[in-house]
């Protein structure tokens, strides 16, 4: 899951995440609050997922032009060095951001294959995702031919 730290402990490594938005490893990800481990989470844009969440979550922003262009991210080191991921958006009614569908796993992995081998496939997961919350699929559709 994603959230805004709302309130922080007073270690200074707590403290830096008051009032980013992270993403979140644990159960109960769909409660209103929830009181985590600094170490659970991570600022986003922290890898390809962040970048999508907020990408699409803000329309305006010039830095993430790039990949509301093509409709997909990857990362590959980064906050984790040994890892790498691939993601793409998911969309529902007046293409309002439902998440993101991501492959992640050993940078080395990642790499040998290439972000854009796994690129068709999670689009058109993104793509069968959307059609189902009830978006608009023509954004995948112009990139899927």
């Amino acid at each position: 899951g994603a959230g805004t730290v709302i309130k922080a402990g007073s270690s200074e490594a707590v403290q830096g995440l008051l009032g980013k938005t992270v993403s979140m490893i644990g159960g109960a990800m769909y409660w209103q609050y929830r009181l985590l481990k600094a170490t659970d989470c991570q600022p986003l844009p922290g890898g390809a997922t962040g970048t999508i969440l907020l990408a699409f979550r803000n329309a305006e922003d010039p830095e993430f032009e790039e990949v509301r262009s093509r409709l997909w991210a990857a990362t590959f080191g980064g906050a984790q060095p040994e890892m790498a991921a691939v993601a793409v958006p998911a969309f529902g009614q007046a293409q309002t951001l439902m998440g993101a569908l991501s492959v992640s796993g050993p940078r080395y992995r990642l790499e040998a294959r290439g972000a854009q081998a796994m690129v068709p496939t999670l689009m058109r997961a993104g793509r069968e995702l959307t059609a189902l919350f009830g978006g608009d699929t023509s954004a995948f559709d112009q990139r899927l031919t």
